[in-house]
């Protein structure tokens, strides 16, 4: 699938906020009666299909990923309680990665198949993903509808990631549990970023184990296991992680990647491990997070 070509929308934030929409937040949807969508359902299902089909070139399957008959996906209904009829008609149109995928999105995180979830979700009067409390604001500060909130990576445990597509806005906005809600990004912007950190190793992700957020690793340059084996104390080392990047970029990352033979090359030093001081602690570094 060729990459759509959207541009990036520049969004301007207010500068003040007006008292009595403050006292009112109800007053904050008003703005949809006029309020014109940068994307359409169409072309944020486009947006979000090219990133799926990056992704299948990194560490997803590709025969994981399903795409829709023309018609939308029966076992998605066109209405719903909690759900406005523009996040539902983007529902049905999505692609998804069956919910067996063991791949990661980010760290302690999952995409979301909402073809494989019961009737009795769709039948519930609120959205599982979204916790009654929570509330929601575009980029300038205003309150969004949670029905036009469409929850496609599911996080766990602190610092795992979920993330919202607001299909009124076009924004994202991840939550990073336990620790904070971020501001809403552009949707094209949003993917285009996560591509980056992925391209550039910055998220590292490894099979079976979770992604390293290594945003605060410097290119340590080409690094072998034997300088991975003379490190001290437990796997984890800045290091280590270099040498994880060194040995993906040996193998095709980003534009040519061989997953299960750069899998087989970290599983046998880590096998070696094992039998060391350093294998104590290297299922903490495949869990640890370099976040907030």
């Amino acid at each position: 699938m060729c990459c759509p070509n959207f541009p990036i929308r520049i969004i301007q934030p207010i500068d003040d906020v007006d008292d009595e929409a403050d006292a009112n937040p109800e007053s904050d949807y008003d703005y949809e009666s006029d309020f014109e969508p940068p994307y359409t359902p169409t072309e944020l299902v486009a947006i979000i299909a090219d990133f799926y089909t990056f992704l299948t070139t990194l560490h997803f399957s590709a025969e994981d990923l399903k795409f829709p008959p023309a018609s939308g996906w029966s076992s998605i209904p066109s209405l719903c309680t909690f759900k406005s009829e523009r996040a539902m008609e983007v529902l049905h149109q999505l692609p998804y990665f069956k919910d067996t995928t063991p791949a990661q999105l980010h760290y302690k995180s999952r995409v979301i198949d909402y073809t494989s979830l019961p009737s009795s979700f769709y039948d519930a009067e609120t959205d599982d993903y979204i916790y009654p409390d929570d509330e929601f604001h575009d980029y300038e500060g205003r309150l969004v509808d949670r029905g036009n909130l469409i929850c496609f990576a599911r996080g766990w445990e602190s610092g795992g990631r979920q993330m919202y597509l607001d299909v009124l806005t076009g924004e994202v906005t991840e939550d990073i549990i336990r620790c904070d809600l971020l501001s809403p990004v552009d949707v094209v912007a949003y993917f285009e970023a996560l591509k980056e950190e992925y391209r550039s190793l910055r998220l590292v992700p490894c099979t079976g184990r979770e992604i390293i957020e290594a945003q605060k690793v410097d290119e340590g340059g080409d690094v072998g296991w034997e300088e991975v084996m003379a490190e001290k104390g437990d796997f984890g080392t800045d290091t280590d992680v270099c040498w994880v990047r060194s040995v993906y970029r040996r193998h095709g990352w980003p534009d040519a990647f061989q997953l299960e033979d750069a899998d087989k090359e970290i599983n046998e030093v880590m096998e070696e491990m094992d039998v060391g001081e350093r294998g104590k602690g290297k299922d903490l570094f495949w869990w640890r997070w370099r976040g907030c």
